[in-house]
């Protein structure tokens, strides 16, 4: 699931708050994929991390989409200054197209298809015998 499908069914899971992982823009999305929530104290494997292995994009390339959504969801959105819909619509125009991998360098269409000629193949190999 895309990151803007994913906030667009986490946000109406409960309340958002700024600066809290749990209840930012970033964690309602990864409820709305099932990532636990993140204890008090954090553990080794923090959820941010899970987010990041979720949605490797929001790090791709040493650019800080993540980073950059929290600061536009803690200092915008939560402020009024901007609507989560305004949020979810600019993250539309960064994150990758492929809901599978949901990454830039998505060979997911590529694989299908080649699957898809190999099933294609088989099944007039049979038809030959």
């Amino acid at each position: 699931m895309k990151l803007s499908s994913a906030l667009e069914l986490g946000s109406v899971l409960g309340g958002m708050k700024p600066q809290d992982i749990n209840n930012c823009a970033l964690g309602r999305a990864a409820d709305a994929v099932g990532i636990p929530k993140q204890a008090r104290p954090a553990s080794t494997c923090t959820r941010i991390d899970a987010i990041y292995d979720r949605w490797p994009w929001l790090a791709a390339n040493n650019e800080e989409h993540g980073q950059a959504i929290m600061e536009l969801f803690d200092h915008h959105v939560c402020k009024g200054t901007m609507t989560l819909n305004a949020l979810i619509e600019h993250i539309k125009t960064i994150e990758p197209s492929c809901p599978t991998c949901c990454g830039f360098d998505c060979c997911c269409a590529r694989a299908e298809y080649l699957l898809e000629k190999m099933a294609t193949e088989r099944d007039s190999q049979k038809m030959s015998v």
